[in-house]
């Protein structure tokens, strides 16, 4: 009898450890599901660095937009080239609607500024500094439409002033763009704000951080503007020739919800 009773103790004390596990295993299924789709592809980039935002289940991204700063540059002993840019279907697609501005900077020290936009895998659109100019300091607005259908882009540049007022500068330059004969309509799944180094070794060219700020996004056509609570962070990861070395981690991406800004800063 006393056997019996030490066994039942055991046993209930068992199912009581047991039920909060249960409990917490189904309120994180609970939590996962409710997040956007495909949330556990996020990682690092060989090149590329900054914030993904997925879209839920159901609603698509029709619109992403916000405003990107020209960051002051450092000079190298060879080119450098980067990009910063903001896509549709950026992250880990080809069919990527993207649009922003390059910056190379040569072995004197001489910086070139060009914006452009495309739909890979097509080729880029330029918009020429005679339409749309801009150089360090300033800040480029940005915004990429899927027309319904989504058979049709049309992204929009311009650059604003630095007041308050938000008075444009230069611009605004708009392009259409159209998926190639081998390319797939957009489909919306994600939106994407990042830089791209087009080159391996260090340092950057970026000599401080870039922020991107009214970062945006438009679900389905609709009016709304949604900010961009909920993103994730992904960061530049070279690998380079020397595995001894791996992974270097070259960038720190953080996402502020409150003001729907994000801030990418190069740590080498």
């Amino acid at each position: 009898m006393k056997t019996t009773t030490v066994l039942i103790a055991i046993i209930l004390a068992i199912v009581a450890n047991a039920a909060p596990r249960r409990e917490r295993l189904s309120m994180r299924d609970v939590s996962l599901m409710s997040k956007a789709r495909d949330t556990t592809a996020v990682v690092n980039s060989r090149n590329t660095g900054g914030a993904v935002l997925f879209a839920p289940e159901g609603p698509t991204f029709s619109n992403i937009a916000g405003t990107i700063g020209v960051p002051p540059t450092s000079g190298s002993f060879e080119t450098k080239e980067a990009i910063v840019y903001m896509a549709i279907d950026g992250y880990k697609s080809d069919t990527a609607v993207s649009a922003g501005y390059r910056m190379v900077v040569d072995v004197d020290g001489g910086v070139t500024y060009s914006a452009w936009c495309r739909w890979n895998p097509g080729e880029e659109i330029p918009i020429s500094q005679d339409e749309l100019a801009f150089t360090e300091g300033d800040r480029l607005s940005i915004n990429i439409e899927i027309l319904p259908g989504n058979m049709q882009a049309r992204c929009t540049l311009a650059v604003v002033t630095t007041d308050l007022t938000g008075a444009l500068k230069t611009g605004p330059a708009s392009r259409d763009l159209f998926p190639s004969i081998t390319n797939k309509s957009a489909i919306g799944d994600n939106a994407m704000w990042a830089i791209q180094k087009k080159q391996t070794g260090y340092p950057h060219l970026f000599h401080g951080p870039i922020l991107i700020t009214d970062a945006s996004v438009i679900r389905n056509n609709d009016p709304i503007t949604q900010p961009i609570r909920g993103a994730q962070t992904f960061e530049l990861q070279n690998a380079e020739e020397n595995p001894s070395i791996y992974p270097v981690i070259e960038t720190n991406t953080t996402i502020n919800d409150v003001d729907s800004s994000i801030k990418i800063r190069t740590l080498i």
